[in-house]
């Protein structure tokens, strides 16, 4: 098992009851075994919740929350002038 694995915009996309299960199953093993696992997402707790559901969601607000603030640098064209 990997020490550190990071998932990205957690709860952009609609996901199968299967994916759903898989995440929730990889994340409760994560924490049984002390790993370290990143969270990314543009919802706060409470939408991350609606998305989600409570199981998941209880699992995933378990660490520190950070949170960025500031623009889009999508918007800007950040990323094209690098």
């Amino acid at each position: 098992m990997t020490d550190i694995i990071i998932f990205d915009d957690i709860g952009t996309k609609t996901v199968t009851a299967f994916e759903h299960e898989t995440l929730f199953s990889i994340i409760d093993e994560r924490i049984n075994y002390g790993k370290t696992t990143i969270f990314t997402s543009n919802l706060g707790r409470n939408e991350l919740n609606d998305v989600v559901g409570d199981r998941l969601a209880s699992r995933i607000s378990m660490g520190i929350e950070v949170e960025f603030r500031g623009g889009d640098k999508r918007k800007f064209g950040y990323m094209r002038n690098r």
